[in-house]
């Protein structure tokens, strides 16, 4: 019964929450501050923890840690808030790391959920960033920003299921990364020394990424070469028995192609006439 009627308790909910929220801003309940944040903040968090508690009570179902700890975060958001102990700032990093911590859970209940790693990982480090703004100069939060995203999805490559699945997160990644030692040497990092010498990183990897493709294309060279006297067949011997050297030979040079690598096509290398 509940789950037919599933749809029409979610539209009732958000209705009527809206409502109260959109009157609660346009001054309507002011009179009746502070109590009404009091029983706003206590009803926010009950329910949240009745999602909590169904989680721990169907670990199957990962969905309700979502919901659960933002309405959790959110209820206790609003209780201190009526306490006028903590900056808007500090409020609104406590949120933002309760919602990375409900995306923490996702992860953990399922390895295969991975996706959870991206928004959990941006919240958790917008979380952190809110918190340290009154600290911190703006420069150095858009420097850490763009370098905490990027080792977020350098987190969901290391993570994730097969590389081959999630290769494309280290394009963000390097991106973001790379953006944030730009900006940090052209802001607050101006005339450091690990402003002017992080450009190092990416020569050094560059030359072992040419380093390695020259040794590809020298193992490629020797499967191309003549076949020395000992590979030739006897004299007599059927071509099907030659030496196991010379019949892997096409195959090395069809493995080391860079065009059959990465565009599955087959070079002009990789062609082998068939026989006459």
């Amino acid at each position: 019964m509940l789950q037919r009627y599933r749809v029409h308790v979610w539209g009732v909910l958000l209705v009527v929450g809206g409502m109260a929220i959109l009157l609660f801003n346009l001054g309507v309940f002011d009179r009746l501050r502070p109590g009404l944040e009091y029983g706003i903040a206590s009803a926010t968090g009950a329910l949240g923890l009745g999602f909590l508690a169904y989680y721990a009570y169907n670990r199957t179902q990962w969905w309700p840690a979502l919901p659960g700890l933002t309405l959790l975060g959110a209820g206790l958001t609003i209780y201190l808030g009526t306490r006028a102990a903590l900056h808007n700032e500090t409020l609104a990093g406590l949120l933002f790391l309760a919602l990375a911590i409900a995306f923490a859970i996702v992860y953990g209940t399922d390895r295969r959920n991975w996706w959870a790693i991206i928004p959990g990982g941006i919240l958790l480090v917008i979380g952190l960033l809110v918190l340290l703004s009154q600290r911190l100069p703006f420069e150095l939060l858009g420097v850490l920003l763009f370098v905490g995203i990027g080792l977020v999805f350098f987190l969901v490559y290391l993570l994730g299921p097969a590389k081959r699945e999630v290769w494309w997160a280290l394009i963000p990644g390097t991106a973001l990364v790379l953006s944030g030692l730009v900006t940090y040497s052209l802001t607050v990092g101006r005339g450091q020394p690990l402003a002017q010498f992080w450009p190092l990183v990416p020569i050094a990897f560059g030359l072992f990424l040419l380093g390695r493709e020259l040794a590809k294309s020298r193992v490629a060279q020797v499967g191309l070469f003549p076949s020395s006297p000992s590979d030739q067949p006897e004299e007599g011997m059927p071509a099907s028995q030659e030496p196991a050297t010379a019949q892997m030979r096409p195959s090395i040079a069809t493995a080391a192609s860079p065009l059959s690598a990465v565009f599955g096509l087959e070079g002009p290398s990789d062609h082998v006439p068939p026989d006459s």
